[in-house]
């Protein structure tokens, strides 16, 4: 999945774990009051266990 630059996506949660590659731009990733930046490059596996983000 792809998410372009500039979206901002509503509060969701995922069936399972994910494994996010930046490969352009930046990421602001928020879950609860834990905020993350990311950029190219960057890697992580987003297993947030059904807890939204």
């Amino acid at each position: 999945m792809k998410i372009p630059v500039g979206l901002k996506t509503p509060i969701h949660i995922h069936p399972s774990p994910m494994l996010i590659h930046v490969t352009r731009d930046k990421l602001k990733h928020v879950k609860g009051e834990e905020i993350n930046f990311f950029k190219v490059g960057d890697a992580f596996v987003e297993s947030n266990n059904g807890d939204a983000h």
